[in-house]
């Protein structure tokens, strides 16, 4: 397990990755500059998507592992199933739970500086919790079936937000939101990041043998043509 871990560590460092660490710093920061934005009463920015830009940013050590497969770095076929598998698990974990605490702690802290109260701003980090359980889900698909997956998250997304908008009026959602417990959504978005992990696992080694989408690397896999 821990040449696993230097394995990862060697992967992460190649020169053809820094874009990708950049894009990962990029949306950290977007995320900060969002959920300020939206706590400031802009309307253009009234949807707060915050955690979503930190899930992002937590799952892009996975793709740079797979960047660095399917760009011709790697050599041997037992290192690169485990690259696709289990070691791309482990960067899946590790990243978006370090993108988590940091986002909780700059949810405690706007929370303590601007109401006083560290936790009042905790809630979201459930929406971070279930958005990195559907990435973990969805990036398979995406990766093996590029245009079919996206057709399929568009479809999920349009269904939700129609049927929401459908029971608006029935259903108080800013009511029920306002009665969860902010301790309680940072231990669930904790097990919803586990359980995330763990469905990614299972479902890469089901897809292994499955090729790679050239539609879902761009350049890297146009290397290989």
């Amino acid at each position: 397990m821990r040449n696993e871990w230097k394995a990862i560590k060697t992967l992460l460092q190649q020169s053809c990755c820094k874009k990708k660490w950049l894009w990962s710093a990029a949306f950290i920061c977007l995320g900060i500059v969002w959920k300020i934005l939206s706590l400031s009463g802009r309307p253009e920015v009234a949807e707060d998507f915050s955690p979503l830009f930190f899930a992002v940013a937590g799952i892009m050590p996975m793709e740079i592992l797979l960047v660095n497969d399917i760009s011709g770095f790697v050599k041997g076929s037992v290192l690169r199933k485990k690259i696709q598998t289990t070691m791309a698990t482990k960067s899946m974990f590790a990243g978006t739970m370090i993108a988590y605490l940091m986002y909780l702690a700059f949810l405690m802290i706007l929370g303590s500086v601007r109401e006083g109260q560290p936790e009042v701003y905790l809630r979201p980090t459930l929406v971070y919790g279930v958005g990195v359980c559907f990435l973990g889900i969805v990036n398979v698909f995406l990766y093996k079936f590029f245009w079919a997956s996206l057709a399929g998250i568009y479809v999920i997304c349009f269904s939700a937000g129609f049927a929401m908008g459908l029971f608006e009026d029935q259903i108080d959602f800013a009511g029920y939101w306002e009665k969860l417990s902010p301790v309680g959504c940072v231990i669930a978005a904790v097990f919803l990041i586990f359980a995330g992990c763990a469905i990614n696992l299972v479902m890469t080694r089901i897809f292994y043998k499955r090729n790679f989408s050239k539609n879902a690397f761009g350049a890297s896999m146009r290397k290989l043509v």
